[in-house]
């Protein structure tokens, strides 16, 4: 009897171990959006991360350049938002994010400027 709650407890701690080291968003990442627009040469970066299980909405987080780069988060559905995916998306890649032992796709858009791509 000893012997079998000594390989549960073994067991369970194997298991508990393997988790540690899984990212892990039980969360929205934005909990508000910018309403004004911003300048076209102000946008570095933009992700759009897609509804799954850490969060029911669609969130388009922005990297920008004003004296320091900041993060800032978009209302997906602003008209001011979608001209700018159209006119500044030039190539996607697939991340994979782990949340809650589950895969999800995330799109990373990158963004063009006058000067330069990044």
């Amino acid at each position: 009897m000893k012997r079998s709650a000594l390989a549960i407890t073994a067991l369970a701690c194997a298991l508990l171990s393997m988790t540690e080291g899984l990212l892990i968003q039980p969360r929205c990442r934005c909990t508000g959006s910018v309403q004004k627009p911003i300048s076209d040469d102000s946008i570095v970066k933009m992700e759009k991360f897609k509804p799954g299980p850490h969060c029911k909405n669609v969130e388009i987080i922005a990297t920008v350049k004003f004296e320091e780069k900041r993060t800032l988060c978009f209302d997906p559905n602003a008209e001011w938002v979608q001209d700018a995916l159209k006119r500044y998306v030039l190539d996607f890649q697939v991340v994979l994010f782990f949340s809650s032992s589950l895969v999800s796709l995330v799109l990373i858009s990158h963004f063009k400027t006058k000067q330069h791509c990044i």
